[in-house]
């Protein structure tokens, strides 16, 4: 490879990285006055298959897309992408530096505080851009976070998304699938069972904070019987930035930060803090307040009490009631659905999953540890299937996971045509939970719609569910 020339224009140098997911060179673009460096990833999928080459392809040209989206500079700019003999290649700027393994957190090295306070606020400023994107990095570690030489700051490089193009396979069904992405230490439970989201990115922040800390490796700290992870003991820490840390990394993904935005923030709280402080102790204290003002004060707080009541009473009594639906369009899949205006939507659009949007129920209170959902995916089928046959393949998929117990099984609609529905628990990291599937079939495609609740709060939110899952249109 080294000497070859690139669409006759990106000479490469020197072979940068090798790993499971393809080869990362350093080349010059001849095209340029002063031949630039670049950085030119070589990808190749592992399955030759014809059906695998196709998937790879239209992955492929996605996520190119999609980096080229992320204009932020401390992102690698991406200048091109394209194929040849079936093999990609992603060209990018050439970060000259070193990632944060080989310095700050290289092994058994530990951070002050204020050093650590200082690497979240400046990895979340970038992380928070890109989740204003609705992009997941899906592999934040060390590795992937470099620091430029010529200034010191951090760039985010090597996103999760790409890698998924190397590690597809095809089943003897003819599915494409591909492996799961991300660092272990670093990869919360719910990206480790295919399901990444912008709050794991968050819990994957919150183990390098851990790391710079402690010295020690995420992957070797041990954790409770709640599987939170054990770290507090390893060192001495302000409760306000432990607090935040424990947030970042919680087991379970609705407890952590939604996203960088979020965590970012509560950092930036710990600055405010720190100035609100001082402004106290600058401040004369105040005079002692008489009886007669405390009475005032207690009498005006206990109506302004009653009034709170008196109106989530009222507003308690017509939720149900008072459900509006928002409109959700998907052009590249053809797909209108209507859903709860209230409920988080997530677009996500994973090879692995093969989902699409997912959208997520309010929390109800701090104690509230599962929030009920609704996700849409869509499958490419690489060989004609009838949907008895899918049904077939789909139920013996169910039954593979743990201590599941089929509830019904139905001969549905969905979007007007013929489908089949299951309803079943089953248990998910701890969790039991109760999931409806209903799917449908049409242009070798399969459109399919899960909610997912836990087992005794099922009810709760299932007629919102139904509404929503007969809303659905294919155009």
């Amino acid at each position: 490879m080294i000497g070859k020339k690139l669409r006759g224009r990106y000479k490469i140098i020197q072979k940068l990285a090798s790993g499971g997911f393809g080869n990362t060179y350093l080349s010059l673009d001849e095209d340029l006055p002063g031949s630039p460096q670049r950085v030119v990833k070589h990808l190749q999928p592992k399955n030759p298959d014809p059906r695998t080459l196709n998937v790879a392809r239209r992955l492929f040209k996605q996520e190119a897309e999609l980096l080229y989206r992320l204009k932020h500079e401390q992102i690698p700019q991406l200048y091109a992408y394209f194929e040849e003999n079936g093999e990609f290649y992603l060209v990018e700027d050439y970060i000259e530096g070193e990632d944060l393994s080989k310095t700050e957190l290289s092994p058994g090295k530990q951070l002050s505080e204020a050093e650590v306070i200082k690497l979240l606020q400046d990895i979340l400023e970038v992380l928070a851009f890109v989740h204003q994107k609705n992009i997941i990095h899906r592999d934040l570690n060390p590795k992937n976070i470099i620091r430029r030489r010529q200034d010191g700051k951090l760039f985010l490089i090597d996103f999760g998304a790409v890698k998924e193009i190397q590690s597809l396979t095809t089943n003897e069904q003819g599915q494409t699938k591909a492996t799961i992405i991300g660092t272990p230490g670093y990869m919360p439970s719910e990206q480790s069972s295919g399901h990444p989201r912008l709050s794991s990115d968050v819990y994957a922040v919150g183990a390098i904070a851990i790391q710079a800390l402690t010295g020690i490796y995420p992957s070797q700290l041990l954790k409770d019987n709640n599987l939170e992870l054990i770290w507090r003991d390893r060192v001495q820490v302000s409760p306000s930035l432990a607090s935040i840390i424990d947030r970042m990394v919680s087991y379970h993904f609705n407890q952590r930060y939604p996203s960088a935005v979020e965590a970012l923030e509560a950092i930036a709280s710990l600055n405010d803090t720190k100035q609100s402080r001082f402004a106290a102790q600058s401040i004369s204290p105040q005079k002692k307040r008489s009886p007669s003002y405390k009475k005032a004060v207690l009498f005006i707080s206990f109506s302004v009490g009653l009034i709170a009541v008196l109106f989530g009473l009222k507003n308690l009594l017509v939720k149900e009631s008072a459900i509006n639906f928002a409109e959700y369009e998907n052009r590249a899949y053809g797909i209108t659905i209507q859903y709860p205006q209230t409920w988080d939507k997530q677009e996500i659009s994973s090879i692995v999953t093969n989902e699409i949007v997912e959208f997520i129920s309010p929390l109800e209170d701090s104690s509230d540890k599962f929030q009920e959902k609704l996700i849409i995916t869509v499958e490419n089928l690489s060989s004609p299937l009838s949907l008895d046959e899918y049904t077939k393949l789909s139920k013996q998929q169910i039954s593979q996971q743990k201590d599941v117990k089929f509830i019904s099984e139905t001969i549905s609609t969905l979007a007007r045509r013929r489908a089949y529905s299951v309803v079943y628990t089953v248990v998910d990291d701890g969790d039991k939970l109760k999931r409806m599937e209903i799917w449908t079939l049409k242009n070798f495609k399969v459109y399919s719609i899960i909610y997912e609740a836990e087992a005794d709060k099922y009810d709760r939110y299932l007629n919102t569910a139904e509404k929503t899952i007969k809303s659905l249109q294919l155009n």
